[in-house]
């Protein structure tokens, strides 16, 4: 019987010396482990509704952001990744879009609005023909900025489209349709010019006459478009605040698409309405 109880405490001792040092208790020393740190914020973009705007207008800042709270200044305005926010500053303002995480690292995007200080305007006639044609986008557009989108009922089987633009500087000039675009003109609704090395292209400063494109489908397939009216780009014009009131010259002088099963590039007639400042 003594011999049993030596066995039965050894037993017990053993496992309390296991679990001692699984816990790290008994001899002191044990590690401790750290939480992972949280996710590095990343601030996408800030884009504007409009790039410019006339006094008393107003517009809409995008903020598109993760892994932290975001807050937009001037204004400190809380921000929801993904929801539109309607400003209207008074004079030119660059907004910045500040995402914050749980441990205070931070990433910015920001966006300039523009504050046309002029009552000079921009009207614009729709043409009411033409297989191709620019057409006001209205939801885009505002008294100084003119968007225009060029659509088709073209039923061919598309896959790209080249074209020449010219106009009067000294009325209106080329504008970026959003101000976080790195060109003056929009890819439409047809094309997938691809992520990676993308087709398109276009030359222009904002202070020249003529604006030059070309935006092609990834790939050899060509899209159908079938009459739908869909849209192939989109351009954008701004009021000359020191321009003389009249008609302003709007020409397409060139244009191409690109079909399915023809080796050449086609041209085509784009037909432009009747641009006005007032």
């Amino acid at each position: 019987m003594k011999q049993l109880h030596h066995r039965f405490c050894f037993g017990i001792l053993g496992i309390l010396t296991t679990l001692m040092i699984a816990c790290g208790g008994g001899g002191g020393g044990g590690g401790s482990s750290q939480p992972p740190a949280p996710p590095a914020p990343i601030a996408t973009s800030l884009t504007a509704g409009a790039a410019s705007i006339s006094p008393g207008d107003s517009t809409t800042l995008t903020p598109v952001f993760s892994n932290g709270t975001g807050v937009i200044t001037p204004g400190n305005i809380p921000a929801t990744s993904g929801t539109a926010i309607p400003v209207s500053p008074t004079t030119t303002t660059t907004y910045t879009l500040t995402v914050t995480n749980s441990v205070g690292l931070t990433a910015i995007a920001t966006a300039t609005i523009t504050v046309i200080s002029t009552t000079k305007t921009l009207s614009y006639v729709d043409p009411t023909s033409g297989t191709y044609r620019w057409i006001k986008n209205s939801s885009l557009s505002t008294s100084s900025l003119l968007v225009l989108d060029l659509v088709t009922t073209d039923s061919q089987l598309l896959s790209g489209i080249a074209f020449t633009m010219t106009t009067d500087p000294t009325k209106a000039g080329w504008s970026k349709v959003n101000s976080s675009d790195n060109m003056f003109v929009q890819n439409g609704t047809v094309f997938n010019i691809g992520a990676s090395t993308p087709i398109f292209y276009s030359n222009q400063a904002s202070s020249n006459a003529t604006l030059t494109a070309v935006i092609a489908q990834k790939g050899a397939s060509g899209i159908p478009v079938n009459g739908s009216s869909a849209v192939l780009a989109r351009i954008a014009l701004l009021a000359n605040n020191s321009g003389t009131a009249g008609t302003i010259n709007l020409t397409p002088i060139r244009a191409q698409i690109n079909v399915q099963g023809i080796s050449n590039p086609s041209n085509i007639t784009i037909t432009a309405g009747t641009l006005t400042l007032n």
